[in-house]
This record gives structure tokens, C-alpha cells and sequence, in this order.
């Protein structure tokens, strides 16, 4: 058995580091000072060791003395009737939010599906309004451009109307003559 001692000394001593009876010591002031202390450590080198290990790399797990083999091997039906009874609520907890979930992803799914819809919807519906929109102003061009060849005439006829109100006035001022 090894041991290991400690001393934590506040001062000079006469006292050894293995003797483990306290000594008291007066001080240069004249006051009374402790005793230094000694610790000891028995099986210090296992106790820093790490605990044995499987060939995996992990602790092995030690059973506790006060539990034995015949308690290990029939455990109490009490306990293993609450566990069962526990595992088929949690069982039933879980089927419970699947189907929930389930439901609530054809919901969600449907909602996509809808909006996918209205969506595709309201695209053929803006493609056939802006289709019409363009033919409209291509109609509207064609007829601009028509009025603006029959605008040329009567700037024509306009010009000729003038000239027959000048020759008008004219015969006019003459007979009144």
C-alpha cells in the first residue's frame, strides 16, 4: 500500500512531515501560531488511474454490491407492467401526432395545390388580357394610320375650299360694285 504525505507548513518546525501529532510553534511576536498539517493519501495511484476500460474504450460499468444476480434476472412485475403501460401511452401519444401530422401536411399540400392554381389562373388570365391589350392598340394603330390618309384629302379639299371662298368674296365685292 503506498502512501503519500503532504505537510502545509505556515513557518519553520521542528516537527517531521510524517508525524501526523500536532506541535505548536510561538512566533518572533510572541503570539501562538498552528501546528503545520499533514495530509496522507492511501492509494493515490488508483485513485488518479482512469477506470478500467472494454476493449470498445469505454468504463466498464460496475454493479452495485447491493444488487444481486436473482434481482438482475427477475425483475419486479410491478415495473414491468408500469413500463408496458407507459410504452403503449407513448406509443398512442405518437400514433396521435403522426396522424395529426398527417393531416396537417394534406392540408398544407392541398393549400399548395390551391395556390398553384390561382396562380396558374391569374398568369392565362394577365397572357389573354395582354394579348388582347396588343391587339387592340395594333387595331387602334391601323386605324390612326387610315384617318391619317383621309386627314391628307381633306387638308386638300380645305385648300380648295379657300380658294373657292376667295373667288366667292371676290364676285361678291365685284357685283356690289
Amino acid at each position: 500500500m503506498e502512501s503519500l504525505s503532504i505537510s502545509d507548513e505556515a513557518g519553520p518546525s521542528s516537527a517531521s512531515i510524517e508525524d501526523s501529532t500536532p506541535t505548536s510553534s510561538m512566533t518572533t511576536s510572541g503570539g501562538r501560531r498552528e501546528a503545520p498539517t499533514t495530509y496522507v493519501v492511501e492509494d493515490l495511484e488508483q485513485k488518479i488511474r482512469p477506470p478500467a476500460c472494454s476493449e470498445s474504450g469505454r468504463p466498464r460499468p460496475r454493479l452495485r454490491s447491493s444488487v444481486s444476480l436473482d434481482q438482475l434476472a427477475h425483475p419486479d412485475p410491478k415495473i414491468l407492467d408500469d413500463l408496458e403501460a407507459a410504452s403503449r401511452r407513448i406509443a398512442s401519444n405518437v400514433d396521435q401526432v403522426v396522424r395529426e401530422l398527417r393531416g396537417s401536411l394534406h392540408g398544407m399540400s392541398d393549400l399548395v395545390v390551391e395556390a398553384c392554381q390561382c396562380y396558374q389562373s391569374s398568369i392565362s388570365t394577365a397572357c389573354d388580357h395582354a394579348d388582347q391589350h396588343i391587339r387592340n392598340t395594333y387595331s387602334m394603330i391601323a386605324k390612326v394610320e387610315e384617318l391619317n390618309g383621309q386627314l391628307e384629302k381633306v387638308s386638300g379639299t380645305a385648300g380648295k375650299i379657300k380658294e373657292m371662298r376667295k373667288m366667292v368674296d371676290q364676285l361678291e365685292s365685284i357685283l356690289k360694285d
